[in-house]
C-alpha cells in the first residue's frame, strides 16, 4: 500500500479552502469505485446529500459504489472521515480519510491511481506514514506488537472491520536513513538533494510511479556517499548513477518495465518492486534474492557491507 496526501487550495474573498471535494477523487478511478463495496466512517459533511451520507456512515451500511458517486456529488464540503472500498479480501484496496477540511488522504494498492492523482492535482505529497491506517504493524508509533485494533476514529486509529495479525515489526525507513546520514563521507561539493517536483518529473519522462519508500529516500539521502554502493541520483544528469539512464539500460537488459532500478552494480540491478520491496535482476534474469523494504535493503546490502 502507498499513501498520498492532497492539498490543492483555491481563495475567494481572502480566505483560503481546498479547491476540491471527495468527487473528484473519486472520479479517477470511477469504474473500479462502482466495482466496489464502501464503507464510510465518522463523516462530518456538508451540503444537499449530507444527511444520507451521516446516515450510511452512523450505520457501517456497506454501499454500492454507484451510491457513493451519487452521494459524493451532492457533498459540498468533506471535514471528516474515511471512505473504504473493498473488493474480494477483508482489507481494502483504496481508503480516502478527510482530515479537518484542510486535506484528503489517499491510501491505495493500485499505483495507476496515483499517477493520475500526481497528474490531475497540483500539490500532492507522499506520506507513507498514513499506510499505518491500513496497515498498523508497519509502524512501531502506531501498531506496538500485539496491540489490539482501535476504532477507526481515534487518533492514529485504523480500520475496526480487518482481520489483522501483528508479525516482527517492519524496519522503519526514517531510521534508516538517519543512520545512513550519519555515515556519509562528506565531498567537497556534494550532489544537492532533489525537489518533489524534480522527482516528478523524472516519473513523468520514464512513464513510471515511484514507490513511496523510493521517493523518500531520493528526497531525503540521495545525496549520502559512503561504502561502496552508489545507489542512484536525480541531480547529476548524466552521471553513472543518473536514474534516468540507469533505468533505461536496465530496462534494455529485459528487466521488467515496473521494477525501478535503484542501484546498479557491474551489470546488475537491485530494483524497487510496485510493492516497494526490492529484488536482484542478475545478468541472466531475476536472481530470487529479495529484500522486504527498502530499509531493509539498505541495511543489509549498503550500511553492513
Amino acid at each position: 500500500m502507498h499513501a498520498v496526501t492532497i492539498h490543492d487550495t483555491v481563495t475567494r474573498d481572502g480566505v483560503q479552502f481546498l479547491g476540491f471535494d471527495l468527487r473528484d477523487i473519486l472520479g479517477v478511478a470511477r469504474d473500479r469505485v462502482i466495482a466496489s463495496v464502501w464503507v464510510c466512517e465518522h463523516v462530518e459533511c456538508i451540503g444537499s446529500t449530507s444527511d444520507d451520507v451521516h446516515a450510511a456512515s452512523a450505520s457501517g451500511a456497506e454501499l454500492p459504489g454507484s451510491r457513493l458517486l451519487e452521494m459524493a456529488d451532492g457533498i459540498d464540503q468533506t471535514i471528516d472521515g474515511a471512505f473504504s472500498a473493498y473488493l474480494s479480501s477483508e482489507r481494502p484496496w483504496c481508503v480516502i480519510r478527510a482530515i479537518d477540511g484542510s486535506e484528503f488522504v489517499v491510501i491505495t494498492d493500485d499505483m495507476a491511481i496515483l499517477s493520475e492523482l500526481r497528474r490531475r492535482f497540483a500539490d500532492v505529497r507522499d506520506s507513507p506514514e498514513d499506510v499505518a491506517y491500513v496497515e498498523p504493524w508497519r509502524s512501531s508509533e502506531r501498531a506496538p506488537a500485539g496491540a489490539p485494533s482501535r476504532d477507526v476514529g481515534a487518533p492514529g486509529g485504523w480500520l475496526p472491520s480487518l482481520t489483522l495479525s501483528f508479525g516482527p515489526q517492519a524496519m522503519s525507513l526514517s531510521d534508516t536513513i538517519a543512520k545512513l546520514r550519519s555515515l556519509n563521507e562528506p565531498l567537497p561539493r556534494p550532489a544537492r538533494l532533489p525537489s518533489d517536483a524534480e522527482i516528478t518529473q523524472i516519473e513523468s519522462e520514464l512513464g513510471v510511479v515511484f514507490p513511496a519508500d523510493l521517493r523518500s529516500y531520493l528526497r531525503e539521502a540521495s545525496d549520502v556517499v559512503f561504502g561502496t554502493r552508489e545507489p542512484v541520483t536525480v541531480t547529476i544528469p548524466g552521471s553513472h548513477t543518473d536514474l534516468r539512464l540507469v533505468a533505461r539500460a536496465a530496462w534494455d537488459t529485459g528487466v521488467p518495465r515496473d521494477w525501478i532500478p535503484v542501484c546498479e552494480d557491474n551489470g546488475d540491478f537491485y530494483c524497487a518492486r510496485p510493492d516497494g520491496s526490492i529484488a536482484l535482476w542478475a545478468h541472466d534474469g531475476a536472481s530470487g534474492e529479495t529484500w522486504s523494504s527498502f530499509a531493509e535493503w539498505i541495511e543489509q546490502e549498503w550500511i553492513a557491507k
